[in-house]
């Protein structure tokens, strides 16, 4: 689900609270979890540096669609 929220929203930067609001708008915030399934989101994407789910730091994260070579 995260993926696909990603995917819908790409180009622009989500914070863990958008994630939260969309996906568990009634259980705690435990942000740790967020970043957990972000890192097996690279992993499964071949994507170790970030630069396709990029993360900007102190906002959230981003699914770029176009990537500078």
């Amino acid at each position: 689900k995260i993926f696909f929220y990603l995917f819908d929203n790409r180009d622009r930067v989500l914070s863990k609270d958008h994630f939260f609001d969309y996906l568990w708008p009634l259980e705690d915030r435990n942000h740790n979890i967020i970043n957990v399934h972000i890192k097996k989101i690279r992993t499964k994407m071949d994507d170790p540096t970030g630069t396709i789910l990029q993360n900007i730091y102190g906002e959230g994260y981003r699914l770029n669609t176009y990537i500078r070579q």
